[in-house]
């Protein structure tokens, strides 16, 4: 750690109108023709390596990782269940407890998979929903009615569900935006 010094007086080289002068000059701006031609940058070679964005996604190679995976699975599995009779007949418990745990270990592995699949699948569903959502200003009241057709059945409302039977007093005739604005403000006829 450095030890404290005295404090310093500095004078100023400068008088107070160079000063001025000088912050004067600083803020000054550079007013540019409009008639100048503009020469874009040289692309860099690091831009050159790059693909094209026009490139599409790579395509996805899922069916051999999941042959690799299931196929280690199955053959792991029956490998293990056909190892628990001949370490019975030997009454080698210890052998029979590791495949019981290695069996066990593939069932969880399944099964954890297969949830996340589930999961994928329900992510993808949400994923798709709300790009139709972005677009639903765009569509026509059909297409909209019909959206919210799909996501009762997706909810799994029943046709007699409060929520459901909320939305459909709500919306009146001029929603659509078809209709006479003359009897938007009527409501809708009640079933006799």
């Amino acid at each position: 750690m450095t030890t404290p010094q005295p404090r310093r007086h500095f004078t100023l080289d400068d008088t107070p109108e160079e000063a001025a002068d000088a912050e004067i000059a600083l803020r000054q701006r550079e007013a540019f023709a409009g008639t100048s031609e503009h020469h874009p940058l040289a692309p860099l070679p690091e831009d050159k390596a790059l693909p094209a964005a026009s490139l599409g996604a790579p395509r996805k190679r899922r069916w051999g990782l999941l042959f690799a995976l299931v196929g280690g699975a199955g053959l792991g599995t029956a490998e293990l269940v056909t190892g628990i009779p001949d370490a019975m007949a030997q009454s080698q418990w210890l052998a029979i407890a590791w495949q019981l745990f290695g069996i066990s270990l593939i069932g969880l592995g399944g099964v954890s998979l297969l949830k996340e699949l589930g999961r994928l699948r329900r992510l993808k569903r949400h994923d798709k929903l709300r790009s139709n959502l972005a677009e639903l200003p765009l569509r026509s009241p059909k297409q909209a009615r019909a959206m919210a057709e799909q996501l009762r059945r997706q909810l799994k409302l029943a046709d007699d569900d409060p929520y459901w039977l909320a939305f459909q007093r709500a919306s009146q005739p001029h929603h659509n935006g078809g209709g006479d604005p003359g009897t938007a403000a009527l409501p809708p006829a009640s079933p006799a």
